[in-house]
């Protein structure tokens, strides 16, 4: 009978796990039915990528002229902090992933799943796309520049470490104040903002890097390269380090 009861409560173990499992499956493959859209990737496309990589692509001109070298370290993970700032914006996936739900979402937040526990295999989800976007696009630019593998290696680093807290800022923006009422893709990811606006504060990131590349290389030739680069990395990455704490507290408000 011991026996019996050991085997009765092992099934019932496995059947809660195994149940556990599907149910984590079942929305992980949710989530990619919500963005495999053709026309939504098309949208999010156009209003993402193309104007980072024209941005990319066009201040590789800039590193030519910087030789591309390791004295300009600090320089080369501002500028992949700045073009991961632009994949990741109020128009990338992040920012739309529960407002696609429309009420789908409210009928899952009416069921015993933990809505924390699905906000986080949302953002799960989202990281590892935008995150590998983001990958892709700075190696892209990385080899088409010939970038020394140091620089690469910086470059591609700040514009990672830059998504996850970006990511989860958008994912948790959108939580907080969706917009299920669209009609379309379009309405959806522009919503209440203006397109010209966007491209405004584009322009305006891309200014202040090229002020600061230009004081930085300018601090390199009177100073040398160590303290300019230092001074400016431990900028950029005590900014990313600041975002991270901020995006745990809001977080943990949930």
């Amino acid at each position: 009978m011991s026996q019996n009861e050991v085997n009765v409560v092992t099934k019932a173990t496995k059947k809660a796990v195994g149940q556990k499992d599907n149910a984590h499956s079942i929305l992980w493959r949710y989530q990619w039915r919500l963005v495999g859209e053709s026309t939504l990737l098309f949208q999010i496309f156009s209003a993402t990528i193309l104007l980072p990589l024209f941005f990319g692509f066009s201040f590789m001109q800039v590193i030519a002229e910087l030789k591309a070298g390791t004295e300009y370290y600090g320089i080369f993970l501002l500028v992949g902090v700045l073009l991961a700032s632009l994949i990741v914006t109020p128009n990338s996936l992040p920012a739309i992933l529960v407002s696609l739900e429309r009420q789908n979402f409210h009928f899952l937040a009416t069921t015993p799943q933990d809505i924390k526990k699905y906000l986080r295999l949302k953002f799960q989800f989202i990281l590892i796309i935008q995150g590998a976007l983001t990958l892709l696009i700075l190696l892209g630019i990385a080899l088409v520049g010939k970038f020394t593998l140091f620089s690469a290696i910086v470059f591609v680093l700040g514009g990672v470490l830059y998504t996850i807290p970006a990511t989860a800022n958008y994912l948790l923006k959108d939580y907080r104040k969706p917009f299920f009422e669209w009609s379309d893709y379009i309405q959806l990811i522009n919503r209440g903002r203006s397109n010209a606006k966007m491209v405004l504060i584009m322009f305006a990131k891309w200014i202040a890097t090229i002020i600061a590349v230009v004081v930085a290389v300018v601090l390199v030739a009177f100073f040398g390269a160590f303290w300019p680069n230092m001074i400016l990395s431990l900028l950029v990455v005590g900014g990313i380090l600041a975002m991270y704490i901020w995006q745990i507290l809001k977080w943990q408000k949930i």
